[in-house]
């Protein structure tokens, strides 16, 4: 384990990120593997917490699609435990309090 390939990532034969490069996903895929894959894996992590956030980024990713408009996004997804997201995704949008 090290701090770019830790365990919960590696539960399977191959790594999450190379399943995502495989599968050329993009930023919301990738996250919705990344969190169903992981679920109840990382420590200080419930599995319901993975699941919320994998959730969120199905909502987005089908609320981008709907809307054709991936230029507008704006983060202010709240984590499960209340604290705000840290990612750097700076414009995130709708929808909101999927997570809650």
């Amino acid at each position: 384990m090290t701090k770019f390939s830790p365990n919960h990532y590696k539960r399977g034969q191959i790594e999450v990120w190379d399943f995502v490069a495989d599968q050329d996903l993009d930023y919301f895929k990738g996250c919705i593997v990344k969190y169903v894959c992981r679920a109840g894996s990382k420590q200080g992590e419930t599995e319901l917490e993975d699941l919320l956030k994998a959730h969120a980024y199905l909502d987005k990713a089908i609320y981008l699609l709907k809307n054709n408009d991936a230029s507008e996004r704006r983060c202010d997804f709240s984590q499960a435990n209340g604290t705000a997201c840290e990612c750097s995704f700076s414009e995130y949008s709708e929808p909101s309090g999927s997570a809650d």
